[in-house]
């Protein structure tokens, strides 16, 4: 076959043909503009969700999980194992927890008005307990388990420590330093079953 010596349309013939393909192109560049926006300002909301979700479970706010602890529902669960704590963590009572796991921590002393008193378990062994304040576990009478184990620079417990822990059934003390416990320790302990000395 020998090539077609046609010369090529002339300029003013494409145009008709180029015209409709130029417009569409010109109508389509604000939509996508405008798509691209959109998309950043989703992934912009999304980021700022994912940052106030982060707050709320986040390091120390107000309301939110203690930081290097962790928070967990049903039941209301806040631990806090091996976090290298000093002290015990603030907003306890308003978390609503009801077990609370502070083991392996390094808590030298234990304050009224720390726990809620929604608390059932409360695990503070292995610590580096020395002090607990007479009313620490004021108003916790619905407190079952309470485990101060491992402690062995607690030499000792004033007399209405356990004051009014009227449901207490196990009470750990195990491996602590106590030379003596003072008269009327458990005198507020009716549902007491188990006490563990060793």
């Amino acid at each position: 076959l020998r090539p077609s010596s046609a010369p090529p349309p002339p300029l003013p013939t494409l145009l008709p043909l180029l015209l409709p393909l130029l417009l569409l192109l010109l109508l389509l560049r604000p939509l996508r503009a405008a798509g691209a926006a959109a998309g950043a300002a989703g992934a912009a909301g999304g980021g700022a969700a994912a940052g106030a979700a982060a707050g709320a479970a986040g390091a120390g706010s107000e309301g939110g999980c203690p930081q290097g602890c962790q928070c967990l529902d049903s039941p209301a669960t806040l631990s806090c194992p091996g976090a290298n704590k000093m002290a015990v963590p603030r907003g306890i009572a308003a978390l609503g927890a009801r077990r609370v796991f502070l083991q392996g921590n390094h808590i030298g002393r234990l304050e009224r008005g720390e726990f809620g008193d929604q608390v059932l378990t409360l695990w503070l062994h292995s610590n580096n307990l020395s002090r607990v304040d007479s009313e620490a576990f004021r108003g916790l009478s619905r407190l079952e388990e309470l485990d101060l184990g491992a402690n062995p620079a607690l030499r000792s417990l004033p007399v209405g420590a356990l004051g009014g822990l009227r449901s207490l059934t196990a009470l750990h003390l195990y491996r602590c330093g106590l030379a003596q416990l003072p008269t009327g320790l458990f005198d507020d302990l009716e549902a007491l079953r188990f006490l563990y000395l060793q």
